[in-house]
């Protein structure tokens, strides 16, 4: 009488039409706005941590986008809160150290985070300063590693050279880290 896949379908029908209730539950909610609600010592909803992008104030994706910026900064309170990309992008561009191979040349790392710092955000994004307190970024040696083994691979037909390993990747890292960003406390002209 019953097709075998009617049959389920049937049955799970009539069970349903007999507990209404089931079918038409309600939660009610109360909401007290005189009671203030914690977890632990935290009672407000922090922004800076949790409404962030993944990008930077320093990035040529707002070049021309400045309504966008202003909007997701004051209207939206929107925060920075990565730099993936960047730090990759130099060890690729950077010279090799003559004297060390397979460690970037100190002198162009010095170079390019001055340049980084004091020219390009420094002065050239200087309206971006505005919004340097929405700029708390988490630094990741991302998109892809460059660990032992690999090969920087530069742009605009320059040749790469071979990464000598973890106590370059390590040295690189630090020099990226205090030349690319300002120390505490300084203007956000200098970087």
């Amino acid at each position: 009488m019953f097709n075998y896949r009617v049959k389920p379908v049937v049955i799970m029908g009539a069970a349903l039409l007999m507990h209404p209730a089931l079918v038409f539950a309600q939660t009610e909610t109360d909401i007290n706005l005189n009671v203030k609600h914690s977890v632990g010592r935290v009672a407000e909803f922090d922004r800076e941590k949790f409404i962030t992008l993944h990008a930077t104030l320093n990035e040529n994706g707002w070049d021309g986008e400045e309504d966008k910026l202003k909007y997701m900064m004051e209207d939206l309170n929107v925060y920075f809160g990565r730099d993936n990309g960047s730090m990759l992008w130099n060890l690729n561009q950077a010279n090799e150290d003559p004297n060390r191979p397979g460690y970037i040349d100190p002198n162009y790392i010095n170079q390019k985070g001055q340049e980084n710092r004091e020219i390009q955000y420094g002065t050239n994004r200087a309206d971006r300063h505005q919004y340097d307190d929405h700029n708390d970024v988490m630094i990741g040696g991302q998109t892809s590693t460059f660990w032992q083994g690999r090969s920087t691979r530069p742009c605009c037909n320059k040749e790469g050279w071979e990464i000598a390993g973890a106590g370059a990747i390590g040295e690189y890292m630090g020099r990226y880290v205090n030349e690319f960003y300002r120390n505490e406390g300084e203007a956000p002209s200098q970087g």
